[in-house]
This record gives structure tokens, sequence and C-alpha cells, in this order.
């Protein structure tokens, strides 16, 4: 946001000098950019010891441009619920799972994947523990919703899971608080390149026994996509060989994927070793980034590893899930949501909600421990 008026000056020798400060860092960035194309840079855009961002050049025209962005000390505020079973952390910033402990024989262990400072989450590109919202997964740009072209992020390439104005980059405001429950709120405004519509929306988490339970809840002013999900990492055994990790998915069919992991509309049958796990088994070194299709049971799977015992099952009230190994780090991710880019694909499910047709999304992750 452009806090100010560019403040011009005249020099001796005619030269005009403007300046600009900036509230957020991608748009000071973008301006940067803009501005020295064609033109000169005198100071480079990066990190000054004043803890700010600043950046100086001539542009095209000759005039000179002084770019700042004063950055903002965040601390890492956490939220607890903890139980004799489990003991769940949350970040206000992306509604994160921080943390998830399991308790076990051999004492706690955090069974999730998670960043230690707050400035290490904004950079993540991974999007740890974080609420996806309004649109997870990719969606195809520029968006059409009720005939009217926006385009939400200056790419042509498809978005991912809302791009720069996404749910999991804004901090949520804790909405209230229990022993066993916590729900965090957010209100996105309507902008020239955002999604349709007022959305007010909230996240809550719950322990109930062993199982932890997030539920999500979203209302708009207009019609609007929606199709929030989370997208914590799994790590059972965080010590033991990753691969001995043992999965098993209610799933028999997945959605083809283009070259942009788009889906082309396509089902396809889960009838090679690599997709097929409807009896449990070792995950092995196999990759996946895939949208399974799960029946109407609610029963999404499990994961399992012999080295703590300890055993998760995934129930949602979706009908799929995109399954996602990454390469940079030993973990799973189980993002139950309705299919990708389902706003082109009219056989896929509805993610176009209305002032009439609140969305409503629910997943549980039950844990026991058994000993093999």
């Amino acid at each position: 946001m452009l806090s100010d008026s560019p403040t011009a000056t005249k020099e001796n020798n005619s030269a005009i000098h403007l300046s600009l400060n900036f509230e957020n860092e991608k748009k000071a960035h973008n301006a940067f950019d803009n501005l020295a194309e064609g033109g000169k840079i005198i100071l480079p855009f990066e990190k000054q010891f004043w803890n700010a961002r600043f950046g100086q050049l001539t542009d095209r025209f000759g005039i000179q441009w002084m770019v700042n962005c004063n950055l903002k000390e965040y601390i890492l505020t956490t939220y607890t619920l903890e139980n004799q079973h489990l003991k769940a952390v949350i970040t206000p910033y992306g509604a994160r799972l921080h943390q998830l402990w399991v308790a076990t024989d051999q004492g706690w262990i955090n069974v999730v994947q998670h960043c230690q400072k707050i400035e290490d989450y904004t950079s993540d590109p991974w999007y740890k523990g974080a609420v996806i919202g309004p649109v997870a997964g990719r969606l195809r740009q520029p968006i059409v919703v009720s005939g009217k072209t926006i385009a939400v992020d200056e790419t042509d390439k498809p978005l991912l899971h809302s791009g720069s104005l996404g749910w999991s980059h804004q901090e949520w405001t804790l909405h209230s608080q229990s022993k066993e429950e916590l729900i965090f709120s957010l209100t996105a405004e309507q902008t020239t390149n955002s999604f349709p519509g007022k959305v007010k929306t909230h996240v809550s988490y719950r322990l109930l026994e062993a199982t932890l339970c997030l539920e999500y809840h979203a209302e708009s002013s207009m019609p609007t996509p929606i199709n929030m999900t989370n997208h914590s990492y799994f790590n059972l055994a965080p010590y033991h060989t990753f691969q001995k990790h043992r999965l098993q998915l209610n799933a028999k069919q997945r959605l083809e994927m283009d070259s942009q992991q788009l889906p082309t509309g396509k089902i396809l049958e889960n009838k090679s070793a690599e997709y097929n796990f409807l009896k449990e088994k070792e995950i092995g070194v196999v990759t996946l980034d895939d949208y399974f299709l799960i029946p109407d049971s609610g029963a999404v799977g499990s994961l399992f590893h012999p080295a703590h015992g300890i055993r998760m099952d995934i129930s949602s009230n979706q009908n799929g899930v995109v399954v996602f190994t990454p390469a940079s780090f030993p973990a799973i991710c189980f993002e139950t949501e309705a299919p990708p880019d389902a706003l082109y694909h009219s056989h896929f499910e509805n993610i176009l909600y209305t002032p009439e047709r609140p969305y409503h999304q629910k997943v549980h992750f039950a844990f026991r421990c058994i000993i093999e």
C-alpha cells in the first residue's frame, strides 16, 4: 500500500527526485522493478541497517526515485490445545498448524513439519501447516466468475493456492478460545484484482480425545470460488527412514494432470502399483502430487510408521484429496479439497459459493499407537 504521495524536490542541477514509501514489501519491489526498466539502478532494492528495504534509481525519463519499505518485526505468536493424547500448537499467521505432538510409550513426538521463526513462514514456498484459501490447488488464470474476467496475479501461469492474496499469507484473528477448541477468523475484502465478494471465514481447531478436528466455514457477499484445505506435512517418525511409512488410500481413481499440473478433466483408474494404495503398503521412493477421488464414505485413508507405532486415520466430508510428497524434505501432505481448477470442468464439484450457499468443510486426523 502506498502510504503517502510522492515527494518531489528540485536540485540545483534541475534533476527531479521523487520518493515512494510502501507498507507492502512485494508491492515496493514490483514498483522498483517497473521504474528501473529502461533506466539505471543506483542502489539495489535491498535490506538496510535501519530495518527497511531501500533502493535508488534513475528511470528512463531521467527522474531519480528512492523506494523505501519499512520492515515489520514479527513475533511468532502461538496458541496451544492439549490433552493426554495430543498437543496442537497453532500460529495466527496463515492459521497454521505449527506443531502437533502425539503421546507415545517413548514420549511426545511432533509429527508435522514446521518453521522456527515467523520470517521463515512468510517466505516459506511449501505452505507448511497453512490454511489455504480461498481456493486451494492450481487454478488457471485469469479466472472467470459470473461472466467477469479477473487476473488475480500478474502472471500467465496457473494460480497456486490463490497466489499473493492467498489466506495463507494473512494474519488471522483469534476469535475464541477454550480448553478444547481454538477458532481463528479472517475477513477478505474485495479489491480490483481479488476474488469476488467480501468473504468472512473462520477455521476451528478442536481436540476430541486422540483426534484433531479442523472445520472451515466461509460466507461471501456475492458468488465466488471457495475451496479451502490445510497444508500440514506429516512425518510420524522424524528420526527414522521416511520411506518406511505405510500408506493406505480409499481411492480407485485419480485425475489426469497436464504439464502444468492442471486437470485435463479425464479420470484415470489407479491400476499401476505407483498409484494403487487400496491395500496398505510402504511409500518407498514414490513421488506423489496427485488428486485422488474418495468415495462418499468419508474415510480418506491412513498413514503408519512402525518406529513409534503411530497410526493416523484421515476422514473428511470432501470427495478427494491431493497427496503430495515434497522433494526437499521427508514428509507427506493430505490436502482434502474439491478438485483443482473446478471452475472450468462442469462435471467437477461446484466450488462457486453464494450468500445463500455458505461454505463448510471438515477434516479429522485420528491417532492411535500400535506396537507391532
